[in-house]
């Protein structure tokens, strides 16, 4: 060894060259592999978890879908189950006005004809009656003498029997 305090000895550096590819391949197979076979099944793990979670989202969408499909088939059965229902209203609110009409009618018509009946009955009363006063009439003028005022008289009883049975 010289003097020198550097000195470069080839032995040196092919030992430390040597001690270098050592310790690289001994913490490549002992550190570096293992770390990168962690990080790799990691890389695997989140992969999968994305895709999972993708899946999810789609799934999501679809049923989102399906839900927007089915509030729009509700609502429209909904719509034709309000548009029947009021059909049906309708046609009944015109059944029972159409019933009433007719009850109505018939009500009317028998008021007519009890009406009619009554008139008809107060008329041959009064005929019957009119008709017995001028039997009565003729029978007392017969028996009678004919004399004015005796006619004046029968015939002012007559018109005053005949205006009772009339009012």
């Amino acid at each position: 060894m010289s003097g020198n305090i550097i000195s470069i000895d080839p032995v040196s550096i092919v030992i430390t060259v040597v001690n270098v590819l050592v310790l690289f391949l001994i913490l490549r197979f002992l550190l570096f592999k293992p770390v990168n076979e962690v990080l790799e099944k990691r890389r695997q793990s989140i992969l999968e978890e994305k895709q999972k979670a993708e899946e999810a989202v789609r799934n999501a969408e679809d049923k989102v879908k399906k839900y927007e499909s089915d509030m729009q088939d509700i609502e429209k059965v909904k719509a034709d189950a309000v548009a029947e229902s009021k059909k049906k209203a309708s046609q009944e609110y015109d059944r029972i006005v159409a019933d009433a009409e007719k009850r109505a009618s018939e009500i009317i018509s028998e008021a007519e004809q009890r009406a009619s009946a009554e008139q008809k009955k107060k008329r041959l009363e009064a005929e019957k009656e009119i008709a017995e006063l001028i039997t009565k009439a003729t029978g007392k003028i017969s028996a009678s003498q004919s004399s004015t005022e005796l006619d004046k008289s029968l015939y002012d009883e007559f018109i005053s029997k005949a205006g009772e049975n009339i009012d």
